[in-house]
């Protein structure tokens, strides 16, 4: 299991969501792959450039577009349409794969 930080070293900014704002990382190009290993929950972490779908959005994106939000006790990997309905590294299919 990894060792997954309470907090990642890089700035953040208020996101809001509902009545609440969220703080969202503003991770630097040279470290998206870095944090990508570092969070992803499953094993083959997939390419910065891969395409995948948020499931929830039913919509296209590059990896390397995730977005990184801070939890009560963690920070957690969402997709980049995570604002609209919430979608996180679970809700990301492979675009190869089709949906049933």
């Amino acid at each position: 299991m990894k060792d997954i930080p309470s907090m990642l070293p890089f700035p953040t900014h208020d996101v809001k969501v509902g009545n609440e704002a969220v703080k969202e990382y503003d991770i630097p190009k040279g470290k998206r792959k870095a944090v990508i290993e570092l969070l992803y929950p499953f094993y083959n972490i997939p390419h910065l450039n891969k395409v995948m779908i948020d499931i929830h959005e039913n919509k296209k994106f590059r990896v390397r577009d995730y977005k990184v939000i801070q939890g009560p006790d963690r920070p957690f990997l969402m997709s980049p349409y995570w604002q609209t309905s919430g979608g996180s590294v679970v809700d990301w299919l492979a675009n190869n794969l089709k949906r049933k």
